[in-house]
């Protein structure tokens, strides 16, 4: 099982602000790693992490690297398990590397400096990834509030009711067709302009889709949505959360507006990744 521990305690999951270093083992053949991750969810479970970390005698944030670190690897520990709304389902706790050694074959992608280059030019690697875990959340929203009118037949013959109930599956519609377009774009032209920003725009729809879908879900479903007897209020909480994951939805509209400027988004100092 593999986990992602890339999030550091001051600069979050921006590859350029990294802390965490790494250097070569003496006899070349492996790699020593010191840091502090934070929010490195399935810690302590999953058996590898891909840690992200830049060279010791380089500041150059274009040499960043990532290692599968093992939790059986001397020098690995875990701290308290944090207690966060939405994911109390998960090990969410912060790692730390005391001088962590990993052979070379651990090198992710087999090139050290290759990661930052590699999103910049596909960056659906690193920001596609909770896209279709919150559309998930998104439609078993509108599931559980179809579930709950059925129990009320005469309710749902209302007009307001059936119109919201429209609504809901409208933006779920046009969420999914955007998901899937994406998806389509990055199978037939992989680091092209046109799947990039459909990438960033797939992130920006699922995530902007929690305020909405709560709005119409409290007003369909009253106490139901707000109940922890009932799956709806789980649901609710959860989706607010695709607006943190990243890429965030102010990233996801900096990286449209400047594709729909012109920029040149292959240019490393384009984008602050």
């Amino acid at each position: 099982m593999l986990a992602s521990a890339a999030s550091e305690p001051v600069g979050g999951a921006k590859l350029r602000g990294l802390r965490t270093r790494y250097r070569r083992t003496e006899d070349g053949e492996g790699f020593v790693i010191t840091g502090e991750k934070s929010f490195v969810s399935l810690a302590g479970i999953a058996d590898y992490y891909a840690v992200p970390a830049r060279p010791e005698d380089s500041d150059d944030p274009g040499r960043i690297s990532h290692f599968l670190v093992s939790k059986d690897d001397p020098g690995v520990n875990f701290g308290e398990i944090h207690n966060l709304t939405a994911m109390y389902g998960t090990s969410t706790t912060n790692m730390i590397m005391d001088s962590v050694t990993v052979p070379r074959f651990r090198l992710f992608l087999g090139i050290e400096g290759l990661p930052l280059p590699k999103v910049i030019r596909e960056p659906h690697w690193m920001v596609a990834g909770y896209t279709a875990a919150y559309l998930g959340i998104a439609e078993a929203v509108q599931q559980a509030v179809v579930d709950h009118l059925a129990a009320a037949p005469q309710r749902a013959e209302s007009a307001v009711v059936q119109r919201n109930v429209g609504l809901l599956a409208a933006r779920l519609h046009a969420a999914r067709a955007l998901v899937e377009r994406a998806g389509e774009a990055v199978d037939l032209e992989r680091g092209g302009v046109r799947a990039n920003t459909l990438v960033h725009a797939a992130k920006y729809a699922v995530a902007d889709l929690g305020p909405e879908l709560t709005r119409i879900a409290l007003s369909l479903c009253g106490a139901a949505a707000v109940s922890r007897a009932k799956p709806i209020e789980r649901l609710l909480r959860e989706l607010q959360y695709g607006a943190v994951m990243p890429a965030k939805p102010e990233e996801c509209l900096e990286y449209l507006g400047k594709a729909a400027l012109g920029v040149d988004l292959r240019d490393g100092k384009s984008f602050s990744w």
